[in-house]
């Protein structure tokens, strides 16, 4: 087991200009020059990582990894609540600020996530705020994903022979055979109903991930099923496994 405690969003060590985050690697989305991936923290809260692909290679991160993300607290932007900083598919959550440091031209601001026990610090501004920022007022906070450092505890070992089962530093997973019985498009992603053993199950594959390979009626896969998440992927594919959420018919 990883003798390393999960902290939520908080103060880095380091000094009080960067803040850390733990969690597990939950989906890795590999492109021709970018590679995003998610980090689920212990208070189920998901950060979005975005990198060169180069960069990810040399990472050596794979999907069920502990690992921590480092951000500046430059880059954690703040708004009001009529005001939302940077772009659209950047991290963004609704929160309240708990702390406004001492100073009045870049106080530094540590805001707290609604309805989650973890924290951020900013350096500010606030953007659409005039005035001096005060504590339990409420803003929206923005991180840009290509300014997040993700850095493994260390490396999950993966079985290469023909056994069916993943082994983690934390886990052991089994895999179940199936078949793709038929796909179809929703607004949420794709569903893909699948053959387990006899029993029919539908799977939702969420954005992007559901284009990393071609699911297609016919296509031999893998799944397995955990207490709190389930995962699929392509048999004898080299693609990530696929975090999924699924239906029983």
């Amino acid at each position: 087991m990883d003798n390393h405690e999960p902290i939520p969003f908080s103060l880095g060590s380091s000094g009080p200009m960067w803040n850390h985050v733990d969690g597990r690697v939950i989906s890795i989305l590999q492109g021709l020059t970018r590679t995003t991936m998610k980090l689920l923290t212990e208070d189920e809260v998901v950060l979005t990582v975005r990198c060169p692909s180069e960069k990810f290679e040399q990472m050596s991160v794979r999907v069920g990894h502990h690992a921590t993300a480092r951000i500046n607290a430059n880059d954690v932007l703040l708004g009001t609540g009529g005001t939302s900083p940077g772009k659209e598919r950047w991290n963004r959550w609704s929160g309240r600020i708990v702390l406004v440091g001492p100073g009045t031209s870049t106080p530094l601001i540590t805001v707290k996530l609604q309805g989650k026990g973890c924290t951020l610090t900013s350096t500010g501004p606030v953007v659409g705020h005039s005035l001096r920022p005060e504590a339990w007022e409420p803003v929206n906070i923005v991180i840009d994903p290509e300014n997040v450092t993700l850095t493994p505890h260390r490396r999950a070992t993966y079985d290469t022979g023909a056994a069916t089962s993943v082994h983690m530093h934390d886990s052991h997973r089994v895999w179940l055979k199936a078949r793709v019985e038929a796909v179809r498009r929703s607004d949420s992603g794709s569903v893909v109903s699948l053959d387990v053993g006899g029993a029919r199950v539908s799977a939702l594959l969420c954005g992007d991930q559901a284009t990393l390979c071609e699911w297609t009626p016919g296509l031999p896969v893998e799944m397995h099923v955990g207490q709190w998440e389930a995962w699929l992927r392509p048999t004898g594919d080299r693609i990530e496994a696929i975090m999924c959420t699924l239906f029983y018919d």
